[in-house]
């Protein structure tokens, strides 16, 4: 006769059936997430990744995918949560010196940001840092980027030692990569001289604009526009935050890089010299204007 009595292997068994089908079900629910989120729908993502984190409430990319539509959400306090959650289990399972582990320190420090956590976005994002230097060494290409972060933090603190420095660094490192864009070197250079129209140093400032300006000048029309629209917008918002020096700049910039090829009655070059000039009216006399681009 059989017995009913379960023995230990049939509950071992069942136990692992009902575990694989969690997990089964979970990975089903991430992906139908996934694709949720790439068609931008974040209800049915949000959702989805949900049942998912509920089924498996350990897995760190359930948790950093919740994290993460929990920022474009504006909630910024329950993307921290996941995200922290989500740090925790990857350190603990692939150690503190994991580059996995410095991803998700990148994208605390984005979470701290939005919710003006200033100092500890700065904690985090140095040891991000440090942990890409033991790992990759203090040249990579990936370290640029994190010294950009990092700069912004303390010129927000008035750490303008601090912020020149870094941004320097960042400069070098891009300049010294042989296989660098030359995109990523004209931001950098571009990056270090809105450091130094914002101290006043403007010789320096005008000096890396114009070689920002030489690199773009060599791409493609259609990239040389969306760099032109960029530059515009920029300057318009130097202007809403009355930062006078930094507006003039970017629509100089403008001109420079277009009026040659595309003439002065291009929509860009004419909206920016038409800018400059209300400007010049009222700060300075006719024809005193600065053109970067007859210097170069």
């Amino acid at each position: 006769a059989f017995t009913t009595r379960p023995t230990h292997a049939t509950v071992a068994l069942l136990e692992t059936v009902r575990q694989n089908g969690k997990q089964q079900a979970a990975e089903a629910a991430f992906t139908l997430g996934v694709a949720a989120i790439e068609s931008k729908d974040l209800a049915a993502a949000q959702a989805l990744i949900l049942e998912a984190l509920q089924l498996q409430p350990s897995n760190p990319g359930y948790l950093q995918a919740a994290a993460g539509l929990a920022f474009l959400r504006g909630e910024f306090t329950v993307a921290q949560a996941y995200q922290v959650k989500s740090l925790e289990l990857t350190r603990a399972a692939l150690g503190a010196g994991d580059l996995r582990v410095a991803l998700l320190m990148d994208g605390l420090g984005t979470i701290y940001l939005a919710r003006h956590g200033y100092s500890q976005a700065e904690r985090i994002w140095r040891e991000s840092l440090a942990i890409r230097e033991q790992v990759l060494g203090k040249m990579h290409p990936s370290i640029p980027p994190r010294l950009n972060d990092l700069a912004g933090l303390t010129l927000h603190d008035g750490r303008f030692e601090e912020t020149e420095l870094l941004l320097k660094r960042a400069l070098h490192i891009l300049e010294a990569d042989s296989e660098a864009e030359r995109m990523d070197v004209a931001i950098g250079l571009h990056n270090l001289a809105e450091f130094y129209v914002d101290r006043q140093r403007s010789v320096e400032a005008e000096t890396l604009y114009r070689k920002a300006q030489a690199i773009w000048k060599t791409v493609p029309e259609q990239q040389r526009l969306q760099i032109a629209a960029s530059l515009n917008e920029l300057g318009n918002a130097y202007l809403a935050q009355r930062r006078q020096a930094g507006a003039r700049s970017q629509f100089e910039l403008v001109i420079g890089l277009l009026e040659d090829d595309l003439g002065p009655d291009h929509r860009y070059v004419r909206e920016a010299m038409e800018t400059l000039d209300k400007m010049n009216s009222g700060q300075e006399k006719p024809g005193e204007r600065r053109e970067i681009d007859q210097r170069m």
